[in-house]
This record gives C-alpha cells, sequence and structure tokens, in this order.
C-alpha cells in the first residue's frame, strides 16, 4: 500500500521509540479482535496502579531486613526491595482457570 507523505509521517511518529507506541499486524478480522483485547488488557493492567504509599513500601521493605545483631562482629550489608504500589495483577475470571490451579499447587508442592 502507497501511504501519502502526510500519512507516513503521522505514522513515524506514532511508532517513534520514544515517543510513540508499538503496532501490530493483523491477516483476519479474528486476529484483529484477539490483538484489539489484548492491547487493551495491557492498558488497564498499566493504568490500574493505586497510590504509591511509601510508609507501607517502607514498612514491607524492613520488616525482611535481618534485626541487626549478628555474633561474628563482620560487617555486612543487608538490602530489601518492596513493590508498590498494590495493584491486580489477576482478574476475577483468571482465578478459576484450571491451568492456575495445577501451576499453583505444582509450584507450591515441587518449587522451581
Amino acid at each position: 500500500m502507497t501511504r501519502e507523505p502526510a500519512q507516513q509521517a503521522f505514522l513515524d511518529e506514532v511508532q517513534a521509540w520514544a515517543t510513540g507506541h508499538f503496532r501490530a499486524s493483523f491477516s483476519s478480522p479474528t486476529e484483529l479482535k484477539s490483538l484489539v483485547l489484548r492491547a487493551l488488557h495491557d492498558h488497564e493492567l498499566a493504568t490500574a496502579a493505586g497510590p504509591v504509599d511509601e510508609a507501607d513500601m517502607l514498612a514491607r521493605a524492613t520488616a525482611v531486613l535481618p534485626d541487626g545483631r549478628r555474633s561474628a562482629g563482620a560487617p555486612h550489608l543487608a538490602f530489601a526491595v518492596a513493590g508498590g504500589p498494590h495493584q491486580q495483577v489477576l482478574r476475577p475470571v483468571e482465578l478459576e482457570q484450571a491451568d492456575l490451579s495445577r501451576d499453583i499447587q505444582r509450584e507450591a508442592l515441587f518449587g522451581r
């Protein structure tokens, strides 16, 4: 397909690495539907983050640190990371999927 210069300039701008969005190609209406639903889901997850609660993050990071009493007297460094903000990762319908239940049970029984 041949694009007009203005169309090509628009595509170049919206697909730019730093300022644009990635796009996907499709070859059927079914594939387009799947790609649109996936993009909407990804957008929902990306924008679903709640406000950052720094006090909560600090409390969670502090809770996993050792208490500081070491008998050897050697210097040590403790490092903890607490992710945030809290957000939903799975949709309710995904919680009922048999694959998720099986994977969680396998992980619990056998680990990595």
